[in-house]
């Protein structure tokens, strides 16, 4: 029991006597349950050791499967499915730090945070020869995410450029409307250590 009131004290007293602090502007390419498109994220970083960091990650991401030249006239009478989906997520994250260098750092991270999601599926259904449905259906959902991921810096001075791949999913699926919820990412990353 003890070390249930340890490790959050541990933390803490690092993370008030840490001078280090960083802040990560991340874009690029982010994929979500068979949906491509863009991730764009900001975090705070700070120092707590050697060997760990603190960081705290906003982030939202916008992906489609809809065709870039997409028109629901033109479309009339044929059968699609797509889907369009925004995503953000707030996750505090433990980094583990394998390399911390003048100009190099390397590290494991992952948290628990919160999703919020929302979807929108449109659907056009030929009927026989004549005509068709077509339907769109909404939903969202908030839930408890975890996230895992890699990042890597290389710094000139205290501005860094690098690379951040992460995979975040909530921790209770909600297949019925969300697929798998896979949501995975790949970001460069500019950054500013003081």
């Amino acid at each position: 029991m003890k070390i249930f009131y340890a490790v959050p004290a541990f933390l803490f007293m690092n993370f008030c006597a840490a001078q280090e602090e960083s802040i990560y502007l991340k874009g690029g390419f982010a994929h979500f349950d068979d949906t491509d498109g863009v991730e764009v994220s900001l975090s705070y970083n700070r120092k707590l050791n050697r060997y760990l960091d603190a960081e705290v990650n906003f982030s939202y991401a916008r992906t489609s499967n809809y065709p870039s030249n997409y028109n629901f006239l033109a479309y009339t009478g044929k059968y699609y499915w797509y889907t369009k989906s925004n995503v953000y997520g707030i996750t505090p994250l433990l980094n583990i730090v394998f390399i911390r260098e003048p100009k190099h750092y390397f590290s494991f991270y992952g948290g628990i945070g919160v999703m919020f999601i929302d979807t929108a599926d449109s659907a056009n259904l030929p009927v026989e020869q004549n005509g068709f449905i077509y339907q769109a259906h909404v939903e969202s959902q908030t839930a408890l995410s975890k996230s895992i991921g890699l990042k890597y810096l290389f710094y000139v001075h205290t501005f860094g450029f690098g690379l951040d791949a992460k995979l975040l999913s909530p921790i209770k699926r909600n297949d019925a409307y969300f697929g798998q919820d896979n949501y995975r990412s790949v970001n460069l990353i500019l950054s500013k250590t003081f």
